[in-house]
């Protein structure tokens, strides 16, 4: 956790860093790469990481050959299509959103699977301090940095880890016929991704939104402000470890007392925070953002307060997942915020050249909002009938 927080404060504050440098336009451009980069990245994975660990639990056996070979094959067809549509198109920005899309091919989870996630956090850390050091080491000696160059630091540091990573299971791929695991994979990714994807609409979808209809420097404000946002899910990821196992053990046993006394521990270490947290931020975001941004990016100013409403809204959603998947019914929870996920994204389609940047992040929490109200009033039967049930 030390490392990991570590390595996120470094990289939150290289991005400040970057923003500044490149100026609100170029950054704005440098986020909807990104964006579009994670968009291309959830293809690659398709929800691999997922089942095949539960694939692992079954089986009892190697992932490492499967999965690698799964997503190398996801991302060859994702290349291929993408050249194809930048040979139409000459919209060569989709090539370093592609570049960014290769860290999809991390083999986490096989590190997960087989116990050895302080491996994988190391691996992830020196990846990590490799491409900052390269970013800052051309501002150091050049006095300057492009979009460019740091898609080629990203690049480096990304194949370097990989390398990192297959040399480290090489005693794992062995498995003949890794092509047999294509299909079951491809075939249980798809709700998987689908989730990922209606959940994406909230964060990368609206930003996909403001360059289309706004404009990059726009974009680039934007993304200053949301910058924070990963801050409270940072803290967020890390103290849901800590109930998860607890809260999936109560209702597997169906042990109604401990479920309700666990269920208040976890609301009272997440929501209070995240509360405390948007009041602070809500009274002085605006300094913040004045103080670690130059003046170019001062059109984050007016979404300070929708922000500090989002970090409630997220930690809501953290435990609303937690609930559904520890009482096994992913799909009803995936299918609900798939639902609000779709009229998200056809709201802002049809509006993006009408709304100014209070709008877009008005439309993407009300909706987030919604989408976890929605799937816990459907979760609270849900659980009570769980727990009335025999087992």
């Amino acid at each position: 956790m030390s490392s990991n927080a570590f390595v996120a404060g470094l990289s939150y504050i290289s991005t400040i860093g970057i923003a500044n440098h490149l100026g609100v336009e170029a950054f704005g451009e440098y986020s909807y790469i990104l964006v579009i980069g994670l968009f291309f990245s959830q293809l690659v994975v398709f929800g691999s990481d997922e089942t095949a660990i539960r694939r692992y639990l079954k089986n009892g056996s190697g992932i490492t050959s499967s999965l690698l070979f799964f997503k190398i094959t996801n991302f060859c067809l994702l290349a291929a299509a993408i050249l194809l549509w930048v040979l139409w198109s000459g919209h060569d920005t989709l090539i370093l959103a592609l570049i960014v899309a290769a860290q999809g091919l991390s083999l986490n989870s096989a590190y997960e699977a087989r116990g050895k996630n302080s491996t994988y956090a190391r691996v992830y850390f020196f990846e990590r301090l490799s491409f900052i050091l390269l970013v800052w080491s051309q501002v150091w000696i050049f006095g300057e940095v492009s979009i460019l160059k740091i898609v080629a630091a990203l690049l480096i540091s990304t194949v370097g880890s990989l390398i990192v990573q297959v040399w480290g299971h090489r005693s794992d791929l062995v498995e003949k016929k890794p092509t047999r695991s294509i299909l079951p994979l491809w075939k249980d990714g798809v709700p998987l991704v689908m989730f990922s994807l209606s959940k994406y609409v909230y964060g990368g979808g609206t930003r996909v939104a403001i360059k289309i209809g706004i404009g990059y420097a726009a974009l680039g404000g934007y993304s200053a402000a949301w910058q924070f946002v990963p801050i409270a899910t940072l803290f967020l990821t890390q103290v849901a470890k800590i109930w998860r196992l607890g809260l999936t053990r109560a209702i597997h046993e169906r042990n109604k007392s401990n479920f309700k006394a666990l269920v208040a521990r976890t609301c009272a270490t997440i929501l209070m925070p995240m509360a405390l947290l948007g009041i602070a931020f809500f009274v002085l975001g605006s300094g913040l953002v004045n103080l670690i941004f130059s003046n170019e990016f001062s059109g984050a100013l007016p979404l300070v307060p929708w922000i500090s409403i989002y970090f409630v809204v997220i930690g809501f959603d953290v435990i609303n997942s937690m609930l559904w998947v520890a009482l096994g019914k992913v799909r009803a929870f995936s299918l609900i915020f798939c639902f609000f996920g779709s009229i998200c994204a056809l709201v802002l389609y049809l509006w993006r050249h009408e709304f100014g940047l209070i709008d877009f992040i008005k439309v993407a929490v009300a909706f987030h909002f919604m989408a976890v109200a929605c799937s816990l009033a459907f979760l609270a039967p849900q659980l009570n009938r769980h727990f009335h049930s025999n087992p």
